[in-house]
């Protein structure tokens, strides 16, 4: 074993690098969770269970921490990606890995490349069709991720999501004064319904986010890293991830409470097109505020889901241009990427934007029914990847003091086997009523 192989074993304290130092990837974390989860299903939870649905959204992202926060670690305190972790485990694990990722791509680009369309088409009245809006926005999103890299993504991504969120914290702010109702509800929803409750499992499957951000968030972490972090460093990584991931739950309950407070017990609904949807849904602000608030409210939403558009259009074709590799070598701690890499990272995303643009133009006009499909899709092979993220966490690639333990050993094996319950539900009753 060479020196420099060794140095993954042991953390070394050889420099103070501040929070400051480390901050971006659990902002991008964040960032990639702000979309179809939050702008769409949380805001269409809270105005069909109203704030009862909170309780659920806080017990899947408790039980849904460990599986993310393994990503980061991993990467950490081994200098590899997550994906050499699961070919630690076996080489079908990592063609599960390569499946999954294939089978998601498409179906969300697609999906949130729509809703970020009908942004688009309302905040500046586009004369022209959801999907050739579609076409030039993912194509436009390419060329930043081609030559902008990864801190040009990471500056750029924060600056959209730090004033998304403050926006949104304002304006639920003023509902929380303003609608005294929202403080009489429940923490679990009532008079649930079979459609109702496939509708949780699909909010349930991007809360926050799907578990292939793990994935990304080790992808991430390296890039920012370099090399071995110190002591110090290692604990604002976390740092970093955890302020991520808080951020995603305090925004999620907050479009919960949008959705509460304008259609909850109402005859109002969310329209099943994307265009109109989204007119619904900046109403919301126009409502509460005033109607000077729709180009800034617009904008900000807007940039939420770009920002995450940019990452997915990114992290699928990182993630599979890693695994592509790892089917012939494995890596090597803190080992920069070569260059042919990046061209196979480019070829993917291409193949990934067409089979994209093939789909929008297949399901543009079934906007939530198509949500909820890729949504659920997600929910269903949750718990597969849980089990991979934890086995590759317990292997012995990892040093034994930075394996899991107490707390988190038990969350992963509990949401290992809570996911594994409720998928198995959802497709029994889904096959049987």
């Amino acid at each position: 074993m060479n020196e420099k192989t060794q140095g993954i074993h042991k953390i070394k304290n050889v420099s103070k690098e501040g929070f400051l130092g480390v901050l971006g990837p659990g902002i991008l974390f964040a960032a990639a969770s702000v979309g179809i989860s939050h702008v769409v299903q949380s805001t269409r939870a809270g105005s069909m269970f109203g704030l009862g649905i909170i309780g659920i959204i806080l017990f899947i992202n408790v039980l849904k921490y460990p599986l993310f926060q393994f990503g980061a670690q991993y990467s950490l305190v081994t200098g590899t990606t997550l994906i050499q972790g699961y070919k630690n485990i076996s080489k079908w694990a990592l063609v599960i890995h390569a499946l999954f990722v294939i089978m998601l791509m498409f179906i969300t680009v697609a999906s949130l490349c729509i809703v970020t369309s009908s942004v688009l088409i309302f905040l500046f009245s586009l004369d022209i069709s959801l999907t050739m809006t579609s076409f030039f926005l993912l194509a436009f999103c390419m060329i930043l991720v081609s030559v902008g890299g990864f801190k040009f993504l990471e500056k750029l991504v924060s600056f959209l999501v730090v004033l998304f969120t403050a926006i949104t914290l304002v304006v639920t702010s003023v509902v929380l004064y303003k609608f005294e109702v929202l403080y009489s509800f429940t923490f679990l929803p009532t008079d649930i319904t079979l459609e109702k409750l496939f509708f949780i499992v699909a909010l349930l499957g991007f809360m926050p986010v799907g578990l292939e951000a793990g994935i990304w968030t080790s992808l991430w972490t390296l890039e920012k890293a370099k090399s071995t972090p110190s002591v110090t460093a290692l604990k604002n990584f976390r740092l970093d991830f955890n302020i991520g991931f808080i951020g995603t739950i305090i925004l999620a309950i907050c479009f919960v409470i949008l959705g509460t407070a304008v259609m909850y017990n109402s005859d109002l609904e969310f329209s099943k097109s994307g265009p109109k949807f989204i007119e619904q849904l900046i109403g919301i602000y126009s409502n509460i505020i005033g109607s000077w608030s729709v180009p800034l409210v617009g904008t900000c939403v807007c940039a939420a889901l770009f920002s995450t558009l940019i990452l997915l259009v990114d992290g699928y074709p990182r993630s599979l241009m890693v695994t592509y590799a790892r089917l012939t070598s494995d890596e090597i701690p803190w080992e920069q990427r070569p260059k042919i890499q990046y061209k196979i990272h480019k070829i993917i995303m291409f193949v990934g934007a067409c089979g994209s643009m093939f789909l929008i133009y297949q399901f543009s006009k079934s906007f939530s029914t198509f949500i909820d499909f890729v949504t659920t899709s997600a929910f269903v092979m949750t718990p597969v990847v849980a089990i991979l993220n934890h086995f590759a966490m317990n292997s012995d690639a990892v040093p034994v003091q930075h394996r899991p333990v107490g707390y988190m050993k038990f969350m992963s094996i509990s949401g290992i086997i809570v996911l594994t319950f409720l998928a198995c539900a959802y497709g029994y009753l889904k096959v049987f009523y």
